[in-house]
C-alpha cells in the first residue's frame, strides 16, 4: 500500500479513479458532498490527509458548473487538511472550447475555468480541446499538462480497421486524427466545416482524396450532439465509403445526441 498518497474521487469519476487507485497502490476515498437549500456545494473530505500526495480525479461533465466547483472546493479542502500536494486529474476539462471572446461582452471562460482550479499544485487534463490556445501551461499559472488518448484509439483503429483512412470531420478534430494515423501508418483526410447553428453544419472535403470503396474512420476528441459526424458519415457515403466508423475521447452525448 502507497501511505503517501490518497486518490479523492468527484462524483464524475469515481469508478475511474478507483482503478487510478488500485493502480498506484493508494487509499482511495469518495469526496463527500451535500448541497444547502439554495444549491450552494459542501464538499469534505473524509480521510486524514495531512503530509500526503492528495489526487483528486474528477470529470467536469456532466454538470460542468457543479463539478468545476465541486473540484475547487476539494482543492481549497485538501490544502486546509495540510496535504503535501494537491494533484487535480480531469478526465474532461470544461470550458475550453470559449478560447477567445469572439463576440463583444463575451467571457474568455477557459480562462476563468484555469483560474478557479490553480490553487492545485497540478492539473492533468486528457486530450483538452486545444486550439487557440496550444498547451496549457499557456491557460493555467499552476503547473499544467496534458495526457493523450491517443495510443489507445489507434491500437484499436490498428486492431480492428482494415484498409482504412482516417478522416478529421473539420479542422480542430485534425490534429487527432493526423496523429493516430501516423502512429498506424495510414492516410488521413480532413473536412471542412460551416456552422450555421449548434445543431446545423455542413461539411465538404479538402483536397483530392479519394475514399471510395474506403473504410472512413472518423476521428474526434469531443463528440457533444453529434451533428458534425453525423454530417461527415453522410458524406464519406456519398463519396462511396465502403464503411463508416467514429471513434472519439469524450463522448458526452448531450440533447438526445444523434
Amino acid at each position: 500500500m502507497n501511505h503517501r498518497a490518497v486518490v479523492i474521487a468527484g462524483g464524475n469519476s469515481v469508478q475511474l479513479a478507483k482503478k487510478v487507485a488500485k493502480r498506484l497502490r493508494a487509499s482511495f476515498t469518495p469526496l463527500h458532498v451535500s448541497r444547502f437549500p439554495d444549491g450552494e456545494s459542501s464538499v469534505r473530505i473524509q480521510v486524514n490527509v495531512e503530509g500526503k500526495a492528495v489526487i483528486i480525479i474528477n470529470a467536469l461533465y456532466p454538470q460542468a458548473n457543479e463539478a468545476l466547483m465541486d473540484t475547487a472546493l476539494a482543492i481549497d479542502a485538501a490544502k486546509h487538511a495540510g496535504a503535501l500536494s494537491v494533484n487535480v486529474v480531469v478526465p474532461y476539462l470544461a470550458y475550453m472550447r470559449q478560447d477567445k471572446v469572439f463576440n463583444r461582452g463575451e467571457s474568455l471562460s477557459a480562462g476563468v475555468m484555469a483560474r478557479v482550479l490553480d490553487d492545485a499544485d497540478r492539473v492533468i487534463a486528457v486530450d483538452p480541446h486545444l486550439h487557440r490556445i496550444h498547451q496549457l501551461g499557456d491557460l493555467f499559472k499552476t503547473r499544467a499538462e496534458s495526457m493523450t488518448a491517443n495510443g489507445a484509439l489507434a491500437s484499436y483503429v490498428q486492431k480492428h480497421y482494415r484498409n482504412s483512412i482516417i478522416v478529421g470531420p473539420d479542422a480542430e478534430s485534425y490534429q487527432w486524427a493526423r496523429a493516430i494515423a501516423e502512429q498506424v501508418g495510414l492516410q488521413s483526410a480532413i473536412l471542412t466545416k460551416t456552422r450555421f447553428s449548434s445543431t446545423r453544419v455542413a461539411v465538404k472535403l479538402h483536397g483530392h482524396v479519394s475514399i471510395k470503396g474506403r473504410h472512413v474512420v472518423i476521428v474526434d476528441d469531443v463528440l457533444s450532439t453529434g451533428h458534425t459526424v453525423a454530417e461527415a458519415a453522410k458524406l464519406a457515403r456519398r463519396l462511396g465509403a465502403k464503411r463508416v466508423s467514429c471513434v472519439t475521447v469524450h463522448g458526452l452525448y448531450v440533447d438526445d445526441a444523434v
